[in-house]
């Protein structure tokens, strides 16, 4: 390697996803409007009508629910002002010859996990510097910044944590922005390129973009859909309130993926001290002094989760301790710096982390019925279902739409149910001076702390046994305490309470169980094996990371897998050479599952690997994993639910293509919409021509396919520019491997 740096491979082009794909399902329209007037008149109602309903025996519990009730209602009105205006931006391009300065802050994270950051860091395409901010001192982050030729600087201490790392990275920068990564977030490419132009605009100060994982299995994650469905507890702040804060110039800055104008964070001192979330503070200082903040909608970087179900409650225990400083720090929200709506925003920001109180008191009521009777309501069954129940489905109506396609009633309900503890231990933290600064765990693999599930082990049980012992009674007692309709009402809810505490347990679990120390991806990827006596073998991954790689295949008789073999996997753009022995793990329909194990010769190839998996946009949108649900369609401008077809009618898969005056095979993705509706993504130029294609064959099956072109060209799309993607219906068939040979009979040609 010349100069002693790691040589950077370009593997992942700078593709353009379209923001509108996957992250518009935004809510709009007169319908809309009415639909939400609607729940607020009914809810209004409701309430008007609840005060008369007070338990005269027991008005302090009848008051302590009406009030959790009450808070519900009102959190709901802060989130439909906030998301009433949602944005979505698109950037102009970045002028030339702006100086950026990259920073990478790192403190006690991995080598592996930091080694990917810097690599895609350094490989971004708009002319930069990369700084590793090196918190922890040590010898191993100085020689990774040496090895990828990045500006390497330390502290002798860690005052202010995360926030004085940065300071001290600015006090050392004469760049015009910067931009700010966590140790574990991996960019694309074109993260610069994507987002320098809102900065034409002078009064921009932050340019903020989702922050989204690359590790699915994580506790936030939950498991949805086998997998196809990634939704997480933190899609609908991402693609929902942060759009809409956009429009109040109120957007919060994650602390990561971002953008800042430096000159901007002089004026205001820089980096927000003496709080545990600087982020937050820092874009509530700019929005003080007149900056505009700015939200892209497009996730260009991916990080790492926390794992397990410890690692999500104290990373949300900072958050909210963190954003309930930054309200008593800078008097939010009455400081008059701020416009009303802005001040709106940032208490909506806040308030979920408040909701603990809520929720414990919708939790324990029904309990508390069971056990002693008492009720905190007292009306007549008619009365009751005629005010209760328009109000509870508007309810449902506005978080539909609300949501914009991506709010799961279920999906919430869970997670309220999993950081209802964490919000009430937060609250405390308005009133502590000093909080310690929490590095969120990098590690991919989970334990178990019982002590963060104790509440909800105590849910569980004692939500069951109230089950239980009302059941008993209505079933053995002569003496009804409860009237059946409302013993009815609350035994469905204190179950739905029963379910999601157990779901939290069982996904704790299943999250402490992960031993893996790398994610593995499930990407079905190509790759050729070959023994030492130069016998191969074609087939298709089940899973993949640099670590480790697993496939399914039956090897055929006489081919030597007892030692190393010579490996090829096929990734877009490129064929990653190494060798590895593999290994027998479990048999299956498919055959018999292996796992590999890379033997890399050259870390750039392993690099080059890392960076192509976690630029996680083009195997989702193969994948068909998608954040969205399908939303509630609203005529005349509704709900779109997006570019993707069903999943259930498109077929996607790997194919491995040979032009003709080439020996090399490449990587595509062969898509079958419908019989004869087919397209083709490649990585390849989007001005290559096709001339001749004198092989396509599946690696999975071995099967060939022939390609016939009749009545027009064939449209051939890059993924570096999936919004401009095209398709045409043609015939096509599939032959035998007796048919390789055969020639084109009309060549494929982009079509122009």
């Amino acid at each position: 390697m010349p100069d002693g740096r790691a040589t950077l491979v370009d593997v992942v082009p700078a593709q353009r996803l379209d923001v509108s794909d996957n992250r518009s399902m935004l809510p709009r329209g007169t319908l809309r409007r009415l639909l939400l007037g609607l729940m607020v008149v009914v809810g209004g109602t409701y309430f008007v009508w609840r005060l008369g309903t007070f338990n005269e025996d027991h008005m302090i519990y009848s008051a302590l629910f009406y009030a959790a009730e009450l808070y519900g209602f009102l959190i709901s009105l802060l989130m439909i002002f906030t998301t009433s205006r949602p944005v979505l931006r698109e950037a102009p391009a970045p002028e030339a010859g702006l100086s950026v300065d990259v920073f990478v802050t790192v403190y006690n994270e991995p080598l592996a996990v930091v080694r990917q950051t810097i690599a895609a860091a350094v490989r971004m395409d708009y002319p930069h510097e990369t700084f590793l901010l090196d918190d922890g001192n040590r010898p191993e982050m100085k020689a990774l910044a040496e090895e990828f030729g990045c500006r390497y600087l330390a502290r002798g201490h860690n005052t202010d944590a995360k926030a004085g790392n940065l300071n001290h990275g600015l006090a050392h920068s004469d760049a015009e922005f910067v931009a700010i990564f966590d140790a574990d977030h991996v960019a694309t490419k074109h993260f610069l390129t994507r987002l320098l132009g809102y900065f034409r605009d002078p009064e921009v100060a932050l340019v903020q973009t989702p922050q989204d994982y690359y590790n699915t299995d994580a506790f936030q994650y939950g498991r949805l859909r086998r997998r196809r469905f990634i939704w997480h507890d933190q899609t609908v702040f991402h693609y929902v309130g942060q759009t809409g804060r956009d429009h109040w110039n109120a957007t919060a800055f994650c602390g990561c993926s971002a953008i800042l104008r430096k000159s901007a964070l002089d004026k205001i001192g820089g980096i927000a001290t003496g709080t545990v979330t600087e982020d937050m503070h820092t874009a509530v200082r700019l929005q003080k002094h007149g900056f505009k903040t700015i939200y892209h909608a497009e996730p260009l970087a991916y990080g790492i989760a926390p794992v397990d179900f410890g690692g999500y409650c104290r990373q949300r225990l900072r958050w909210g301790e963190g954003n309930l400083q930054v309200c008593r720090e800078e008097g939010l929200p009455f400081t008059r710096r701020l416009t009303l709506p802005q001040r709106i925003c940032h208490f909506t920001l806040t308030a979920p982390f408040l909701e603990g109180w809520h929720k414990l008191a919708l939790y324990v009521a029904p309990i508390l019925v069971f056990f002693t009777g008492i009720a905190p309501i007292t009306t007549d069954f008619v009365t009751f279902m005629f005010l209760f129940v328009p109000y509870y489905a508007s309810a449902l109506i506005n978080f539909k739409i609300v949501g914009g396609g991506f709010g799961l009633v279920g999906g919430t309900e869970k997670y309220n149910m999993a950081r209802f503890a964490v919000g009430m231990r937060a609250t405390f933290g308005v009133f502590r001076s000093r909080i310690s600064f929490r590095v969120s765990s990098k590690a991919l693999n989970g334990r178990l702390d019982l002590l963060w599930l104790v509440p909800h082990i105590l849910i569980f049980a004692l939500g069951s046994a109230a089950l239980i012992y009302a059941s008993w009674t209505y079933i053995f007692s002569a003496y009804l305490y409860l009237p059946l309709w409302l013993g009815l009402f609350v035994g469905l809810w204190t179950a739905l309470n029963v379910y999601y505490a157990a779901w939290v347990i069982a996904n704790a679990i299943r999250c402490a169980l992960l031993r893996e120390t790398d994610f593995a991806f499930p990407l079905r990827l190509p790759i050729e094996l070959t023994d030492v006596a130069g016998r191969k073998i074609t087939c298709v991954t089940t899973a993949v990371s640099s670590a480790k790689i697993r496939f399914a295949a039956t090897l055929p008789e006489g081919f030597e897998s007892d030692v190393a073999l010579t490996a090829k996997l096929y990734v877009p753009r490129r064929v990653l050479e190494f060798r590895g022995a593999i290994s027998p793990e479990a048999d299956s329909e498919a055959g018999t599952t292996f796992s590999l194990t890379p033997d890399w010769c050259d870390p750039a190839d392993r690099d080059a690997l890392d960076l192509t998996l976690m630029d996680c946009g083009w195997h989702r949108r193969w994948n068909g994993q998608r954040e969205y649900a399908r939303g509630v369609w609203l005529p005349g401008g509704g709900y779109a639910n997006g570019g993707w077809p069903p999943l259930d009618e498109a077929v996607r898969r790997a194919v491995l293509y040979r032009p003709e005056h080439s020996a090399a095979e490449r990587f595509a993705i062969l898509e079958q919409r419908g019989p004869n509706k087919l397209a083709l993504w490649t990585y390849a130029d989007a001005r290559l021509s096709f001339d001749s294609v004198a092989e396509c064959r599946d690696p999975a099956t071995g099967e060939h396919l022939y390609l016939q072109v009749t009545g027009g060209p064939l449209d051939i799309s890059s993924l570096g520019d999936l919004e401009e993607f095209r398709e045409t219906r043609w015939p096509y068939r599939q032959l035998t491997v007796g048919d390789v040979t055969r020639r084109m009979e009309e060549k494929l040609k982009w079509a122009s």
